[in-house]
């Protein structure tokens, strides 16, 4: 006799419940949903109890996913989505998974679109008081940078949620993830140019520079490597999570770089590890930077730093 979907559930919440206490009911029922009947959770969750069969080859491949999450699979990369900013992005092995706390960086990197003025024939100076800089004129378009782009996610929730024009680029040194950001980007008719980077991307003599720089970069440690789970530590790349110099090495590159990118009074941001803020107030010492704001989190954590370069003092 078939299985009915709601034995399928029970069945994979008994067997996962030893060793995936991360996995929820909610999510297996989502996984279902999503992935083999192409309806909502709330559409299954009426359809659960009507004994309703399953049929056989959802079964089995359903069984599969279930065995994947039973050996520490990210439930992100059995499933093929990830739910971020609102939406609802492809993902796949190889590629880091976007969390929720880069939400908040997206959240500052829209604040900080919205500070530049929206009229050609407005022009800007430093807001902070003690800054006196040549006022430039600020173009309807702005340039917006993202360094390591991973999925796409983050650079579709900004382009779906500004009213501004944008101009897009993304840089990522992995080869998969700029072929997923383009089918992310692309499903959401969102337009960018992507490139192939070890951080920043070609920019020609004469081309204009960023007004945002931003970016969620390899940020652990070789220690804290080791206490990660294995759902990530085992499955996700390790060139988008772990980084040299106590985490610090990528910080420090673009921090380095970034003036020969980014026009007087552009912002760069920064997504960063619960445990870094002293560390990268001291790396901020070498450099000439304003510091905007640290924000946190929803979990109340330091997790991202906004900056304001200015080139020159008048």
């Amino acid at each position: 006799m078939a299985e009915t979907y709601l034995q399928l559930i029970k069945n994979a919440c008994l067997q996962l419940r030893t060793c995936r206490n991360d996995i929820t009911r909610r999510d297996l029922i989502i996984l279902l949903a999503r992935k083999y009947l192409q309806i909502s959770e709330s559409q299954l969750r009426l359809r659960l109890y009507d004994d309703e069969p399953a049929a056989a080859d959802i079964s089995r491949l359903f069984a599969a996913d279930i065995e994947k999450l039973a050996q520490d699979w990210p439930l992100a990369y059995v499933s093929g989505f990830v739910d971020f900013f609102n939406s609802t992005y492809k993902i796949v092995p190889g590629v880091l998974i976007p969390r929720p706390d880069s939400e908040v960086l997206v959240e500052e990197v829209l604040e900080s679109i919205n500070s530049f003025p929206k009229s050609q024939a407005q022009t800007w100076t430093a807001t902070f008081a003690r800054r006196k800089t040549a006022a430039e004129t600020t173009p309807e378009r702005l340039k917006i940078l993202e360094i390591g782009i991973g999925s796409g996610a983050l650079l579709a929730a900004i382009a779906g949620e500004s009213a501004r024009e944008l101009e897009l680029t993304g840089t990522d040194i992995n080869p998969a993830a700029i072929a997923l950001s383009r089918e992310n980007l692309a499903c959401r008719q969102v337009k960018a140019h992507l490139e192939e980077a070890d951080i920043f991307p070609s920019l020609t003599e004469n081309e204009r520079k960023y007004d945002i720089i931003y970016s969620n970069p390899p940020y652990i440690s070789a220690s804290e490597m080791q206490t990660l789970p294995a759902s990530v530590a085992a499955y996700e790349p390790q060139n988008a999570l772990q980084a040299a110099e106590n985490g610090l090495y990528f910080y420090r590159k673009i921090l380095q770089a970034a003036p020969a990118y980014l026009v007087n009074g552009g912002y760069i941001l920064f997504e960063h590890g619960y445990r870094q803020k002293k560390p990268l107030q001291e790396l901020l010492k070498k450099y000439s930077y304003d510091v905007v704001k640290w924000r946190q989190d929803y979990g109340g954590r330091d997790r991202v730093l906004v900056l304001r370069y200015f080139a020159s003092e008048l």
